[in-house]
């Protein structure tokens, strides 16, 4: 059957809008992005194409992770992004990203093509930055022209808004949902859990020489708890004592169940940078006591160094003790002491720390870290602080 003269202009014209749609709605140009990775010992710079979608720009995740050094697996609906012995997962069309010690939100959904994932260019930053603990910042498009400031998040063929730094924001808030308000549990120290980071199919990072994160993190748990129970009178209690599977959520459960009164989660870091050792102490934000506090309830927006809870400066003391005591103990670099939320704090009505005793992508450190004699220092350091500080309640 013949179709009218004009029925075919109709169909024609549908044919080109809905062509011109497509070509609007997922777009890759000849365009690329180059980002810089900070910390890097060779200055690593990553170009990427890129795409854009609704006037938005894209880049790969998994060539992106690629080009950095990690890597990228999408399966189905769910995409995980490693670097650095650090996992974070996200659903296609989700914004939520589940890292290993983090949990946010980025500005724009992952977006599916053909067979990979998309990110958004302006939350490629906000990714590394919370998930990784990286700076990744963009430098450049494909015509090395300096990059406009943050604005609308918009992207034309050659230019690129980066999102607003305030997506920079790592303090516990409303996307980490309810978070257990701990009760002044502190004073009077009498059972505290220890948490040997990682096990079982988790192995953490792993070093150039084969150390695993999850067995010298075992190692040194063991010692510290054995030190304690010779010297103080505490209640030592362990997440798990063997190589083990133990989720986050079942270790913050272990310590809300047995009623602790401090958690200390031991973990080993890993850097881009091969040259960075050294240890860092992570302690939750004040924000998570007064967040579920009555008494701040009236007030959400305004906080203080005033105030901060006596139990979160008993945290912060705490901390403090044990960065010197390793110092003093083993020489090794102090790398800072830090507020950090993460999914164990989210989660655990404890006050705790975690405790990452050395880098294992260093080559060297990885060998003392290696020694027994190390191990000893390092459990020593971390047992004698912790007696230090029930003393001086006496």
């Amino acid at each position: 059957m013949t179709r009218p003269a004009h029925s075919i202009k109709r169909l024609s014209a549908f044919a080109v809008m809905f062509c011109c749609f497509f070509l609007y709605e997922t777009t890759a140009f000849a365009e690329t992005i180059l980002f810089r990775l900070d910390g890097s010992d060779d200055g690593r710079l990553a170009t990427v194409d890129l795409i854009e979608r609704q006037r938005v720009g894209y880049v790969s995740l998994a060539g992106l992770m690629k080009q950095v050094g990690g890597g990228c697996k999408v399966e189905s609906t769910l995409v995980q992004a490693d670097l650095g012995g650090i996992s974070a997962q996200i659903t296609i069309n989700e914004k939520v990203v589940d890292a290993s010690f983090s949990h946010f939100t980025l500005r724009r959904p992952l977006l599916w093509f053909e067979g990979d994932a998309l990110i958004s260019v302006g939350d490629v930053p906000v990714l590394f930055e919370k998930a990784f603990r990286t700076k990744l910042e963009v430098v450049r498009d494909s015509n090395s022209t300096p990059l406009p400031a943050a604005d609308n998040g918009t992207v034309s063929r050659s230019r690129y808004y980066d999102v607003p730094s305030e997506a920079l924001d790592t303090r516990f808030n409303a996307e980490l949902g309810a978070v257990p308000y701990y009760e002044a549990k502190l004073p009077g120290l009498r059972t505290v859990v220890l948490d040997a980071g990682h096990g079982g199919t988790d192995t953490g990072t792993v070093g150039r020489g084969g150390l695993q994160e999850k067995t010298a993190t075992l190692t040194l748990v063991k010692k510290i708890g054995s030190l304690l129970k010779q010297n103080t009178s505490l209640d030592v209690l362990l997440t798990r004592s063997e190589d083990a599977d133990v989720s986050i959520l079942e270790r913050a459960n272990f310590a809300n169940t047995h009623n602790a009164d401090f958690l200390i989660s031991i973990h080993l870091g890993a850097s881009l940078a091969n040259s960075a050792h050294g240890f860092e102490i992570f302690f939750p934000p004040a924000e998570k006591v007064h967040a579920l506090n009555p008494i701040f309830s009236s007030n959400m927006t305004a906080f203080s160094e005033a105030a901060i809870s006596p139990e979160d400066k008993r945290v912060r003391e705490i901390a403090s003790m044990i960065a010197l005591s390793i110092q003093e103990s083993t020489g090794a670099k102090h790398r800072g002491l830090r507020e950090f939320p993460c999914k164990l704090f989210k989660h655990a009505a404890v006050p705790g720390l975690i405790i990452e005793v050395g880098c294992l992508s260093n080559a060297t450190e990885e060998t003392l870290l290696q020694m027994e004699s190390y191990q000893d220092k390092l459990a020593l350091a971390i047992a004698n602080a912790l007696t230090a500080h029930l003393t001086s309640l006496d």
